[in-house]
Formats: C-alpha cells, sequence, structure tokens
C-alpha cells in the first residue's frame, strides 16, 4: 500500500456518460433509487446532464448523468467510455503534487476542478 501525504474523506462526485443518457438514468435512478436533483448544460463543454444525489448533508455524493447535446462535437462526454470520481481530500494542492510523482493521471482542467452543482466545496 502506498503511503499517501493527504487523508481521503470521501467520494464527492461520480461522473458517467454515454450517447444516450436515459439508460443511465434507468439505472442510477429508477434501478438504484438515487434521487433527481437537477440538470446542467453547457454549449461550450458539448454536454447536458442530470444530476442525481445520494446521501444527506456533508454526505451527500453528486452522480452526473451526461451526454453530448451534439454528438458530432467535440469535446465529447461519452468517446472514450469513462467514468470518473471526485475525492475531497484535505489538500487540492498536496494530492496533485503527489498524483503526478506516482504518475496516477490527475486532471487539473476547468471541468475537473469546477464545483459540483448539489454538494458543498470540500477542499
Amino acid at each position: 500500500m502506498t503511503t499517501r501525504p493527504f487523508k481521503v474523506l470521501g467520494i464527492q462526485q461520480v461522473a458517467v456518460g454515454a450517447a444516450d443518457k436515459n439508460a443511465l438514468r434507468r439505472l442510477w435512478v429508477d434501478t438504484l433509487g438515487l434521487t433527481p436533483h437537477g440538470n446542467f448544460k453547457s454549449a461550450k463543454e458539448n454536454v447536458d446532464e442530470d444530476i442525481v444525489t445520494m446521501g444527506a448533508g456533508p454526505f451527500t455524493v453528486e452522480v452526473d448523468l451526461m451526454q453530448p447535446i451534439d454528438p458530432a462535437k467535440k469535446p465529447r462526454v461519452d468517446t472514450p467510455p469513462r467514468g470518473w470520481a471526485s475525492r475531497a481530500c484535505g489538500s487540492r494542492q498536496v494530492v496533485f503534487a503527489w498524483a503526478r510523482r506516482a504518475t496516477v493521471s490527475a486532471s487539473s482542467t476547468p471541468r475537473a476542478t469546477r464545483r459540483p452543482r448539489s454538494a458543498v466545496k470540500a477542499c
């Protein structure tokens, strides 16, 4: 096990993309019972997402169910197929420095570091 110079406090956000978010909604809302919380659209990011949540208060986890607004344009949230999770950690700078040294993919793009729409800021 690797020693980390930070503590993972919990999962803050999970994002999954597909060509059609309805299949994702059937799984996360209809089957798993997460609660619809809102929507987000950005032409610049080419994303149409449903925001669903589970938990309460500081333990709320946001799940973003995303599809591209225009499948012919980039970026595409569904290609390559992916999902990502945002962890709440003590110090973002320490986490990114450690991840770079450990050769772990850590994104510092505006999309990756923007505040989740349904949760409190954790780091």
